[in-house]
């Protein structure tokens, strides 16, 4: 019966994956220089949806909301049909890093002393914790006391006591939890949705990996260095990642060392050339989303309707999003078209 759902449920998702948006498409909106053009484009798609006018595409905020509104119509189809289903636990924790997002913005919000009119929450949540409830809190000591997930209130608790409250070590230790969150559901238990060598539970490994290595860089980028990087992760079960990091001192160096073991060359180069070519540290952000898209689509090939292939449909959501922002938020900052459009490339030599 179990086996039966989880058939049933990745067929929908299926016909969930048709709806996405082709990404020739998306290319060539790259090179699409007006700002009416690209609306009138974009007006039959999820995200058109949320913009009232081309106006709204040189409006960054207006984008992210767009962008982040979209996703969660789509996640919330995906819940719908997994409702009642081992694999809505899964999805719910895979989700809960939007969750995690926006406490970590009421926490600043309530440390640095913000009015309730300046805390701007990303539009998409409520997967596994009550955004809404927890944002209604006027301090930090009576947050903590509300989080049902005490994992995360000891966190919470812990960095508000520190003498410093360096920003980056809440986030660190937010991305840290995250993993182990996903991790946990591959611990071999009797129940568990997945296994760790099934392909659902290899396609798990190649995310939390990716999501450490995007976490380091952006970390790094910041000038903190490596071994104070990997102090704050603990033990995690990716030897050479958390090694390379480790040894690294600046973001240059990380991404050298990157460069010198075969899984992770390609994405340390292509960031390197996009770096150079575009001074901007979303590149980070859209590479590491390529490679969890590349991932995440050889390894649920293996089995095609399964868990793999449900995960694969998230992947696929937020590569497709991250396709969008990189376009529009491109375009805001003067990057090239042919710089946006060669950024949103696909390596020919991948036969998905």
């Amino acid at each position: 019966m179990v086996k039966a759902k989880v058939r049933y449920l990745a067929v929908r998702t299926h016909g969930l994956y048709s709806h996405l948006l082709d990404l020739d498409e998306m290319r060539s909106w790259a090179l699409i220089d007006s700002d009416e053009e690209l609306f009138n484009r974009m007006t039959n798609t999820d995200y058109g949806a949320f913009f009232e006018g081309p106006q709204d595409l040189s409006n960054v905020s207006k984008v992210e909301e767009a962008i982040y509104r979209s996703l969660s119509v789509r996640f919330r189809r995906l819940l719908s049909l997994a409702r009642g289903t081992k694999m809505e636990l899964l999805l719910r924790n895979f989700l809960s890093k939007y969750d995690i997002e926006n406490l970590r913005r009421i926490v600043f919000s309530l440390t640095y002393g913000r009015t309730p009119e300046e805390l701007y929450l990303i539009p998409i949540g409520g997967f596994k914790l009550d955004i809404g409830k927890l944002s209604k809190t006027t301090k930090v000591e009576h947050l903590v006391d509300l989080l049902e997930d005490r994992g995360l209130a000891k966190i919470i608790q812990g960095w508000y006591a520190s003498e410093y409250r360096e920003p980056y070590r809440l986030d660190l230790s937010l991305d840290s939890y995250y993993v182990r969150t996903l991790l946990s559901m591959l611990e071999g238990i009797r129940k568990s949705v997945v296994k760790k060598r099934s392909p659902a539970g290899q396609l798990i490994l190649s995310y939390a990996e990716s999501y450490i290595m995007r976490s380091a860089l952006k970390a790094l980028y910041l000038d903190i260095k490596g071994d104070e990087v990997t102090s704050i992760y603990g033990k995690l079960p990716f030897k050479r990642l958390m090694n390379v990091i480790n040894s690294s001192s600046n973001i240059n160096e990380l991404l050298d060392n990157l460069l010198k073991i075969e899984p992770y060359k390609p994405y340390a180069y292509e960031i390197m050339e996009a770096m150079k070519e575009v001074g901007e540290p979303w590149v980070i952000e859209h590479t590491i989303q390529k490679k969890i898209y590349l991932e995440s689509l050889r390894i649920s090939l293996k089995r095609p309707v399964s868990e793999a292939y449900i995960l694969k449909y998230l992947n696929a959501t937020e590569w497709e999003a991250q396709n969008v922002k990189t376009i529009l938020l491109g375009r805001i900052s003067k990057i090239s078209r042919d710089t946006l459009y060669k950024l949103l490339e696909l390596p020919t030599t991948t036969s998905f």
